[in-house]
């Protein structure tokens, strides 16, 4: 992966967490759940690449919905950002290494830091990350 992804998604990671400053309302709620469940798949989809333009592509979409959800629904926090970044950053190592054993562990602890920041946030901040969550539950084990 190269620096600029590297980078791109360090930085999409630290807009993507926290609590949501959106006004709360049912449409809202809905259109942050959909955004979160499409990061959710973006990141499955990088869980199964197999080639090297695979996780580039799955990176990419990955920063495209990361920037979509932080503008829309949520600002940053440390601890939560530190975290995401991190799991973000061994999936894509792991991915690149082939160790599949390892995959699962990222998409467990990404799916876990996911519940944490929810059960924190305000309505429509929750909503996104609940509907990372069932992104996600396609692809973990």
């Amino acid at each position: 992966m190269s620096p600029r992804s590297t980078r791109n998604l360090a930085i999409a990671a630290v807009l993507l967490v926290g609590p949501a400053f959106a006004l709360a309302g049912c449409s809202q709620k809905y259109s942050a759940e959909r955004d979160g469940k499409a990061l959710g798949e973006a990141i499955c989809d990088l869980s199964e690449a197999s080639t090297a333009e695979e996780v580039s592509d799955a990176t990419d979409d990955i920063d495209a919905e990361i920037e979509n959800i932080a503008s829309e629904y949520a600002s940053a926090t440390g601890e939560d950002r530190s975290d995401v970044d991190e799991n973000l950053s061994d999936l894509v190592q792991h991915v690149e290494d082939g160790d599949t054993t390892l995959i699962q562990q990222d998409l467990a602890a990404i799916d876990q830091n996911a519940e944490a920041v929810a059960s924190d946030a305000a309505d429509v901040g929750q909503a996104a990350w609940d509907g990372l969550r069932q992104g996600l539950s396609n692809c973990i084990g």
